[in-house]
């Protein structure tokens, strides 16, 4: 019976764990120095002293995120590229500090389900960016 008790009980701490890690990845390659990056509620912010590599983060979105994916982004130095895919499906985007303002990312061609978010740097430096697909 003890050992029917700890099974159970190890089956319901496990399965909430794997539910939400199902749900989203993020992944860095690449140096780095003071990168932090944070999602909460649909809003991912990224700020980094100085960044050269990717970072990816791959999750599942609603139509309505669709609809309302956002990104704002800065750096007084190098280069940051906006990647989106969804299979076959790819969307590119220069967001080099010309996306002070929130702007609005047209994705219609992307469908409700798993995406993948890249964030490509190039010798960035001072990089403040914000990726929002809250609804």
């Amino acid at each position: 019976m003890k050992k029917l008790f700890f099974a159970a009980f190890a089956l319901v701490l496990t399965v909430p764990v794997l539910i939400l890690t199902g749900c989203y990845t993020t992944s860095f390659s690449g140096s780095s120095s003071n990168l932090n990056h944070n999602e909460s509620n649909g809003v991912w912010t990224i700020t980094a002293a100085s960044v050269n590599g990717r970072l990816t983060r791959t999750f599942n979105i609603t139509q309505a995120g669709l609809d309302m994916f956002m990104v704002s982004s800065f750096n007084t130095q190098g280069e940051v590229e906006l990647v989106i895919t969804q299979g076959d499906t790819r969307k590119a985007l220069d967001i080099t500090s010309g996306f002070l303002v929130p702007q609005r990312v047209d994705l219609d061609e992307f469908e409700a389900g798993r995406i993948s978010v890249r964030l490509n740097f190039t010798s960035a430096r001072a990089v403040a960016t914000v990726v929002s697909w809250r609804v």
